[in-house]
């Protein structure tokens, strides 16, 4: 969970940085500027592999003979 939370924390400095940087453009493209850069880091987020703690990862299953 705390990885979405990166993902958001990021994603919404990062509109932020893009809306400081172009000050000539309207707040509404700005904004969905924004929008879209939180969707397509959520995106890469869900689509990414699922992350496994070290001290979960399944071991094979012992053979018995």
């Amino acid at each position: 969970m705390s990885g979405v939370l990166v993902v958001v924390v990021v994603a919404v400095l990062a509109g932020a940085l893009a809306i400081a940087m172009v000050p000539n453009v309207p707040a509404a493209v700005s904004a969905v500027a924004a929008r879209s850069i939180f969707l397509i880091v959520s995106l890469s987020e869900l689509t990414a592999a699922p992350h496994v703690p070290p001290d979960t990862v399944m071991l094979p299953a012992p053979t018995y003979r």
